[in-house]
């Protein structure tokens, strides 16, 4: 378990034994990405921070509160990239499940896994110069993407809410 905790150099947060629970804001201060791996599961209920360095989870992830990612902190409007190599999953609990992420205007969002193929949420809010989605993607409630530049969905996108993009290319 990950509870809140700041750092000021970079991180990798692991664990062997299969999952990683985040229940406090993880911040990263001056030159510190922070990575993120669990050998299957992280279960992130708290937000994630860093003063334009990346956020890189590792394995699949599973959200159970409303949770902001934001690389932009203390004036670096550029930001940084955010990176899910793994799954990203809602619960399939009563909880308002909502994920905004601020890559800022130089970084990219990538989602490699699915995005709520078994349980989606009830909003996402992605701020990036690029945001591609290279799986299938199921969002219940709002879609909100701001790019700089690019949007890619290079498979299926399922939103029971509204969409809204503002991007330069939507692919």
């Amino acid at each position: 378990t990950v509870s809140s905790s700041a750092f000021a150099d970079s991180v990798s947060l692991q664990t062997p034994f299969g999952t990683l629970d985040v229940t406090g804001t993880i911040s990263g201060t001056g030159d510190a990405s922070i990575t993120l791996d669990a050998n299957t599961t992280i279960n992130l209920s708290a937000d994630i921070n860093t003063e334009g360095d990346t956020i890189t989870f590792n394995d699949n992830v599973v959200i159970d509160a409303a949770v902001s990612l934001n690389t932009t902190l203390n004036g670096n409007a550029g930001g940084a990239t955010a990176t899910f190599l793994g799954t990203l999953e809602a619960t399939s609990d009563t909880n308002a499940e909502s994920l905004t992420v601020n890559a800022g205007t130089s970084g990219d969002l990538s989602f490699a896994g699915t995005v709520d193929a078994v349980e989606a949420r009830d909003s996402m809010a992605l701020t990036g110069n690029n945001v591609t989605v290279s799986n299938t993607a199921d969002v219940d409630g709002t879609l909100t993407i701001s790019a700089g530049s690019r949007v890619d969905f290079d498979n299926t996108a399922d939103i029971a809410g509204t969409l809204t993009i503002d991007a330069g290319t939507v692919d």
